[in-house]
């Protein structure tokens, strides 16, 4: 797991974007301890609900469920690494779209950010600006002055329970405690100083429309808060470079035909994508006049460079 998110973090960089991995369903055949998630620190994100109905997210007698092993890997980290603790995703993990009984709409996240732009949605997962839901609809979350709020969108005729969950700093501090539950819309916990952290699940009286394990409820997750005392300053990502726009090239000196369009996706910082429908290269680009040179690595192998001029005839999108 380490090597992938490492061979993760390389791709970002060399692409000059934001990438965000998470590890899906954790407790698939039981594949992971809390230890082992914790020791990873690499990995930021989690599975909290994953709407595969085989992946035991219940746990059983002899092993936590999601939500109580998310838990348990924060209380190490928190406690005795000293690192960020991993922030929970919801997904619905479809296999099928029509018919079966892996389908879509069971679980997702719900990001706040400046706006609708793949590298700001990025960056404000990284930052925690997420929640995840399999149902439940949040107005707001908010954490100031060590008070964490929330605002439900409540429907009516169903009624909302949150319970505000976490660990305590300390040595025999139970992980996953519950720290208080309350039945209003707009539910507040203030912090007292004695938590490592804490975090807000809101489960609604509201049957999930396509429940993936029996007697499930629609709920919403909200990302653990009150910990940065314990870790000291988090690293935050370097702002992606602007993206100039997207141009679709459909004729190109006679390199590339009509049947066979390149999508270039250009950033300011001279980095550029192509995408054909054979395979995506990543490389530099200029610009000068009407002709587009690209220098692409075609084996990531190896450090040579094909450099090809285009020139332009037809664009579609914006610069």
């Amino acid at each position: 797991m380490r090597n992938n998110l490492r061979m993760v973090k390389e791709q970002a960089e060399r692409l000059g974007k934001p990438i965000v991995a998470h590890l899906n369903h954790p407790n698939f055949h039981f594949s992971f301890t809390a230890e082992q998630l914790a020791e990873v620190v690499e990995e930021r994100f989690f599975e909290v609900y994953n709407g595969h109905p085989g992946i035991n997210h219940l746990g059983d007698e002899t092993h936590p469920g999601d939500e109580q092993l998310w838990d348990m890997a924060n209380a190490i980290r928190l406690g005795k690494l000293q690192a960020a603790p991993l922030y929970g995703v919801a997904t619905d993990d479809s296999h099928t779209y029509h018919g079966g009984n892996v389908s879509p709409g069971r679980g997702w996240i719900m990001v706040q950010a400046e706006r609708l732009d793949a590298n700001l949605l990025m960056e404000a997962m990284e930052g925690g600006e997420v929640y995840s839901s399999s149902g439940v609809t949040l107005k707001e979350v908010s954490f100031r002055n060590d008070i964490l709020e929330l605002e439900i969108a409540g429907e009516a005729g169903v009624s909302y329970t949150t319970q505000f969950v976490g660990t305590r700093k300390g040595e025999g501090a139970v992980a996953g405690e519950e720290f208080g539950e309350t039945k209003e819309l707009q539910p507040v916990y203030r912090l007292r100083g004695d938590e490592l952290y804490v975090r807000a699940v809101v489960t609604s009286s509201k049957d999930h429309p396509n429940p993936s394990f029996a007697d499930q409820k629609e709920q919403a997750w909200t990302q653990p808060v009150g910990w940065r005392e314990a870790v000291g300053p988090v690293p935050q990502p370097e702002p992606a470079p602007e993206l100039i726009g997207k141009w679709v090239i459909k004729e190109s000196g006679g390199v590339k035909s009509v049947d066979d369009t390149a999508v270039f996706e250009f950033m300011a910082d001279g980095k550029y994508a192509e995408s054909t429908s054979l395979a995506r290269h990543d490389g530099t680009w200029k610009l000068a006049g009407g002709d587009l040179t690209t220098s692409i690595r075609t084996d990531p192998d190896s450090a040579d460079t094909v450099d090809t001029k285009y020139t332009i005839k037809s664009l579609e999108g914006n610069r």
